[in-house]
């Protein structure tokens, strides 16, 4: 296990500048997901720390190892780091004991130890039985089982999860999820996973950085991200809150001209600014609420979901299924919110 240090980090790639200035500290043993869209800097993020990028300013320590920056590239091999990547890079023409040992074998361990070592990460990714096959003969969710038993048996550092779950489909999502938070528990690795999925992000790791446009927006445990968004980009993007623009004033929010009573903790606020309202922080159907028309209904199962109408904006608001019958017309009321004045917007 090791510590991971960034300070000050830069990368462009000719004029466009990809990650701007990123500063982070995770301890040994923490597990760190970097959360985003497509295009915000994460990967690159990752790599870098991987050494398969160097930074064009700042710099990264591995414990207390400088291991890019002025002067400075320690080549990824050297680094003692293990990575998984997304798509999976098994080698087809080796067996899956002889995919996972190749680590090994590259250091010139001896056969015996490989032997014993193989098998021991097989048994962590519950592959074992599996370790004489080839990998046309496994599925999507065992191959990336393979790339982590690959990445762990030479017992890096750090293990880096570049978007590893997203070639799979739900069912084998959720259960390489929990596969991951069940390893971690038991060896204690120091992991960076790279995830838009929010799910992911705040099930897995102890902290989340929400990245955005190559800077880290918000950087904090997943229940603070949640609970307590520092930006409206973090709010919108982790829990889909839906996003009002308009101004508050006398324990109402008025948006698209059409007015909110404000919950009791935002009585108080005032101006023009932001109101975040995750979907499932609105009552519908209650006397005080504000009339809106109804779009859509949308069962979900454990909850029905209702698209709303607020002049050009939809909103979405999440109840249970039997909540809210009519058609044409629902009432809603905000029963929580957070309130981003416009100065800090």
């Amino acid at each position: 296990m090791a510590s991971v240090t960034l300070s000050s980090v830069h990368k462009a790639y000719g004029d466009t500048k990809v990650v701007k200035g990123i500063s982070l500290e995770l301890k040994s043993g923490g597990f760190l997901a970097l959360l985003g869209p497509s295009g915000c800097g994460k990967t690159t993020t990752l790599r870098m720390i991987a050494g398969l990028e160097n930074v064009d300013a700042g710099t990264i320590h591995i414990d207390s190892q400088l291991v890019d920056g002025p002067n400075v590239r320690i080549p990824p091999e050297k680094r003692e780091l293990g990575m998984v990547f997304q798509s999976y890079a098994v080698w087809p023409h080796r067996s899956v004991k002889e995919n996972v040992g190749y680590p090994l074998s590259l250091r010139g361990v001896s056969k015996s130890d490989i032997d014993r070592r193989v098998k021991e990460a097989l048994d962590w990714v519950r592959l074992a039985a599996f370790a004489d096959r080839m990998p046309s003969q496994l599925s999507g969710g065992q191959l990336q089982r393979v790339a982590i038993a690959r990445a762990l048996v030479a017992q890096p550092k750090v293990l880096l999860l570049d978007e590893p779950l997203s070639n799979l489909d739900m069912a084998l999502r959720e259960e390489l999820r929990g596969e991951i938070a069940a390893l971690r528990a038991r060896l204690g690795t120091t992991m960076i996973f790279v995830t838009h999925d929010q799910h992911e992000a705040l099930a897995l790791a102890d902290h989340v950085a929400v990245m955005n446009k190559g800077v880290i927006e918000q950087l904090d445990s997943p229940r603070t991200i949640y609970e307590a968004p520092a930006t409206p980009y973090v709010a919108g993007f982790v829990g889909g809150s839906n996003l009002l623009e308009g101004t508050a004033a006398d324990g109402t929010f008025t948006s698209h001209g059409i007015s909110f009573v404000l919950p009791d903790s935002l009585k108080t606020v005032t101006g023009p600014g932001t109101l975040a309202v995750r979907a499932e922080a609105m009552a519908l159907g209650q006397p005080d609420g504000t009339p809106l028309p109804l779009l859509a209904r949308l069962f979900l199962g454990h909850s029905m979901e209702f698209r709303l109408a607020l002049g050009d904006q939809i909103l979405r608001v999440i109840n249970s299924a039997d909540e809210a019958a009519g058609t044409g017309t629902l009432t809603a009321r905000i029963t929580a919110a957070h309130f981003f004045p416009a100065s800090r917007t």
